[in-house]
């Protein structure tokens, strides 16, 4: 089969035609990939994000389940069940060892079930120390035409919705963990740095969902930030000239100007110049939710002021799948403007440098 490998850190991967289909394990499925999309970390991959990693890229995707593992073999209703249906998938895959602390405080066979998920749950799901990650940590990704997953991990994608949005289940869940952690308030004041997909996401989603009394936006791309504007009350543009510290101060008070700190801050630019305005804005004893990876080269923050503050910092990733194929099917948020590109996968090339290139949003793979 068709996959994009990366074979070394550093260099780009490379489209290999010669991989084996995967074997589904005895609780997995074998999925046929239909599209997939090229994320932040997927280019961050390839810079080292994960070192030692070698093998098939992607996270997000869409696909028909086609075969299923040997657990399955002799179980009618999951053969009915999920052959031919089209799903997506959660990405992390827990051990499920009854030795592992984290799997352990489970007692039930991990199931999709429906939110609100218990802490124990929501830790499998996202925190098992031994855990495989779909094209990130031991485990070939989405980029190839084929892939595997534990068939717990998979969600059955609605008819009314189409391969290029079903795509933006993973991501649109990630934005949802927010929601899911309870770190927002109906009465506070929440402003979201950064104006890629993931921010972008973030202000859609708090709107759709009432969840804030004022969403603020910050980004460097005003045709970017243009998309927004329905769903935000501010909308701020940080120009390149702005990163030092003191032209970052000045900024920072043009914002606040007239008004409080705000009550809570998303980091989502993945960036030392959003890290460092996110405590600028907040307010003391605020809560600061870093969305997204940095480099660690790149990220310093300032300790003073968050122990000055007394500020809460909060790390969020993946998030609940089925609040995102829910808000999809509802069409409470429109994926659509943000799909910037389609590219067959012996196009990679080409559909990595677009996806990289500033002010690109969602760039896809269609692979069947």
């Amino acid at each position: 089969m068709r996959g994009l490998c990366l074979q070394e850190s550093g260099v780009a991967p490379k489209l290999r035609t010669d991989l084996d289909v995967p074997t589904p394990a005895p609780r997995e499925a074998l999925i046929e990939v239909l599209r997939a999309g090229i994320c932040g970390t997927d280019l961050q991959m390839i810079d080292n994000y994960k070192p030692g990693f070698k093998g098939v890229l992607g996270h997000e995707f869409v696909g028909i389940v086609r075969k299923l593992g040997a657990h399955y073999t002799n179980d009618e209703l999951a053969q009915q069940t999920w052959i031919g249906k089209r799903v997506v998938g959660e990405i992390n895959v827990p051990c499920n060892a009854s030795e592992c602390a984290t799997c352990a405080r489970c007692s039930h066979e991990p199931t999709q079930g429906c939110p609100p998920l218990t802490r124990a749950e929501v830790m499998r799901r996202n925190h098992c120390p031994n855990r495989s990650c779909l094209g990130i940590v031991q485990k070939d990704g989405a980029f190839a035409e084929f892939i595997t997953l534990p068939l717990a991990n998979l969600y059955e994608v609605p008819d009314s919705v189409v391969d290029s949005h079903a795509v933006f289940a993973e991501p649109l869940a990630a934005a949802c963990r927010i929601l899911e952690q309870h770190l927002i308030q109906p009465s506070d004041h929440v402003v979201v740095l950064g104006d890629g997909k993931l921010g972008l996401m973030v202000v859609e989603i708090l709107h759709a969902t009432k969840a804030a009394k004022s969403v603020t936006l910050v980004g460097k791309h005003r045709e970017k930030l243009a998309l927004a504007t329905q769903f935000v009350q501010n909308v701020h543009t940080l120009e390149e000239e702005s990163a030092g510290d003191p032209e970052m101060t000045a900024f920072a008070a043009r914002i606040v100007k007239d008004r409080d700190p705000f009550d809570v801050c998303i980091e989502s630019s993945g960036s030392p110049t959003g890290m460092s305005l996110a405590l600028k804005l907040v307010r003391e004893r605020g809560t600061v939710v870093v969305k997204t990876t940095c480099s660690a080269k790149e990220t310093v923050v300032d300790t003073r002021a968050v122990q000055s503050k007394g500020l809460r910092f909060v790390g969020s990733r993946c998030g609940p799948m089925l609040w995102a194929i829910r808000l999809l099917r509802d069409r409470k948020v429109d994926v659509q403007k943000y799909i910037h590109g389609v590219y067959p996968l012996e196009q990679a090339e080409a559909a990595l440098a677009h996806a990289a290139r500033r002010g690109a949003l969602k760039i896809q793979f269609i692979l069947h």
